[in-house]
């Protein structure tokens, strides 16, 4: 892997700094993969850091653990580039299906709960690389109190570091909101300086028609044999 080829992405169950590509991809348990982008690769850096950060990188690990225990989430994530351009993916979880719409494109998946969801908390925190954890502030997030954490993600082989920010429900302890920033020179163009993403959960969450469209149509075309 070659470091023209670095971006972020961020995770169905956690959040893994993947070195390929140029897309935000959500990355499933038991080797599942709804494609959004290409990845044939990932980097892992095992956490270290002081006692009271460590505990906060669990508290974030517990969040991002629970946030897929649920039977439905929603995710709206937007990527800002270095000339000013934005692309947008939506993703809806279901207990067993998975919508994603790039751009204005809908498809989808047969991705279960227990494909989404990872072994524990502290293996969220390994695969996201935590370090440097922290509560940041009290405020309110769509409507609600939460506490704001950061974090950095540990530098990988190339030395490449990003950050990122997170708002924790105090009600529920869910995440409400997320932000990842790119560091440094960027390696191309298609790589994201940052990246923005919001949730919702549940009774909140409704697949659009076109969403349903897509997964009639994957089915008929399964049901039919078509290559």
């Amino acid at each position: 892997m070659h470091a023209s080829n670095i971006s972020i992405a961020v995770a169905c169950w956690g959040e893994t700094v993947l070195r390929q590509s140029g897309w935000v991809l959500p990355i499933f348990l038991a080797g599942t993969l709804l494609l959004i982008g290409s990845v044939d690769g990932t980097e892992t850096v095992v956490v270290t850091g002081n006692r009271g950060s460590a505990d906060l990188c669990i508290k974030i690990a517990e969040a991002k653990f629970n946030q897929w225990l649920q039977d439905r989430v929603h995710t709206q994530q937007t990527m800002t580039y270095d000339d000013g351009s934005t692309k947008s993916i939506e993703i809806i979880a279901t207990p067993n299906i998975v919508y994603a719409r790039h751009g204005s494109v809908w498809g989808s998946s047969n991705v279960t709960l227990h494909q989404r969801v990872a072994s524990s908390p502290e293996k969220v925190a390994k695969d996201m690389n935590l370090d440097k954890c922290a509560i940041a502030d009290h405020l309110q997030e769509q409507g609600q109190a939460a506490t704001v954490y950061t974090y950095n993600y540990a530098p990988d082989t190339f030395g490449d570091f990003a950050d990122g920010t997170l708002w924790v429900s105090d009600s529920n302890g869910l995440p409400l909101r997320q932000e990842i920033r790119e560091s440094g020179t960027l390696p191309n163009r298609r790589v994201a300086r940052s990246i923005s993403v919001t949730y919702s959960y549940n009774a909140d969450v409704v697949a659009p028609s076109a969403a349903v469209h897509a997964e009639n149509t994957r089915l008929f075309i399964n049901q039919m044999g078509i290559p």
